[in-house]
């Protein structure tokens, strides 16, 4: 190990993680002079606080101890989170990706508070460790936040977590809204495994739905896979057993479905949303009971954004993202079909998770021309990770 290593690596990274020496000494329970000597080569730290300087600014001991640092620059952290997966960027203003990943669930709902902090925990500190980047910023935008008191807890434990770097945690549709044009009033739909309405009236922000898949029948995948297990069963104690339907998902769970039935209640509703694309499969093959399952679920979501309309003055414009869009060509028609107000529907064609970039560089106040980030991200993004 070289001293002289180890003194510019200890001042580059507590510099690239916006520490000030008083505040890395008050982390390790030391003198501010001893960091300064650590920084000049007078001294050297001990083991056990090589070790807590190594945790502190997420990186592993070798890197601290032996590595030349990494080139540096501002780096920010976006963060998509849903009922089924979460999605990490750590990005520059440029839109440049440096790096991404992808963990399970976080919806704290569905999860609990918990499991939210880990996975969010885990994500963050797995970026931090592979950069020697100024990480300033963090956004998280993440599916159930909005409920209760989640987000307040989420943020104080980002806060408390990842003290020297900014970060907010927001509802999810956040990230949908910033795939688009800035409005002050609009209608924000999120259909995915489970589906909820917002309407922002320009002071305030109303939700419609999103009660969870329990109460909830708001138009989502969890509704659609639950209509086609519903039917199935029916199918089954009824002795239709030649149903279309029945047969795929038969064939899907590799058995009857009531002899299944266990297995679907253990792997619950994210598993049972995933039934959706064969329900959609159907539909385009002009099966009757396919075509009353999407065609319920559209007039579900048609109802809400007319009952955003009715309630609040949000404006014309409805934006419609989540896993079901997907399948925009049967959705769309369906929708306004239904709808009873005259709004515009627009389908983003970003992913969510740049949504959440943009949104964590309007936070941090992040210097960047938007259509060159779009171009660099987009690009970035469609790249394999690694």
């Amino acid at each position: 190990m070289s001293q002289e290593t180890l003194s510019k690596n200890i001042r580059y990274y507590r510099k690239a993680r916006g520490m000030t020496q008083q505040q890395l000494a008050e982390a390790l329970y030391i003198a501010p002079q001893t960091v300064s000597k650590w920084e000049s080569g007078i001294s050297e730290p001990d083991i056990e606080k090589l070790c807590a300087m190594a945790d502190l600014f997420a990186i592993s001991l070798d890197t601290l101890a032996r590595c030349a640092p990494n080139s540096a620059g501002r780096a920010y952290i976006a963060i998509d989170g849903g009922g089924t997966k979460t999605a990490f960027v750590l990005f520059r203003e440029s839109g440049e990706i440096i790096d991404q990943i992808t963990l399970g669930g976080s919806n704290p709902n569905a999860y609990g508070i918990e499991v939210t902090k880990d996975i969010l925990a885990c994500g963050i500190e797995k970026l931090l460790s592979g950069t020697a980047s100024q990480t300033v910023g963090i956004f998280a935008g993440i599916a159930g936040a909005g409920v209760g008191n989640n987000r307040a807890e989420l943020n104080a434990f980002l806060k408390t977590r990842f003290p020297y770097v900014k970060s907010c945690v927001e509802g999810d549709f956040y990230n949908v809204i910033n795939c688009v044009d800035d409005s002050d009033r609009y209608i924000a739909v999120i259909c995915g495994t489970g589906s909820v309405v917002y309407a922002n009236d320009g002071n305030k922000l109303n939700r419609l739905g999103g009660w969870g898949y329990l109460f909830d029948e708001a138009g989502s995948g969890f509704d659609i896979g639950r209509d086609l297990f519903r039917h199935c069963l029916a199918c089954e104690d009824e002795g239709r057993l030649d149903d279309g339907l029945y047969l795929a998902l038969r064939d899907a769970l590799g058995g009857g479905i009531f002899a299944n039935i266990s297995t679907v209640y253990a792997k619950g509703k994210d598993y049972i949303a995933s039934f959706a694309p064969l329900v959609f499969d159907f539909y385009d093959k002009g099966d009757i009971v396919a075509v009353e399952i999407v065609e319920r679920t559209a007039q579900r979501l048609s109802y809400l954004i007319d009952q955003a309309c009715e309630r609040y003055d949000c404006g014309d414009l409805a934006i419609i993202a989540g896993g079901l869009t997907s399948r925009r060509d049967i959705l769309e028609p369906l929708i306004k079909k239904h709808l009873r107000h005259s709004i515009r529907l627009v389908f983003p064609k970003l992913p969510p998770i740049f949504g959440a970039a943009v949104r964590c560089m309007k936070l941090c106040g992040g210097d960047f021309d938007a259509e060159s980030f779009e171009k660099n991200f987009v690009k970035e993004l469609s790249k394999p990770n690694g």
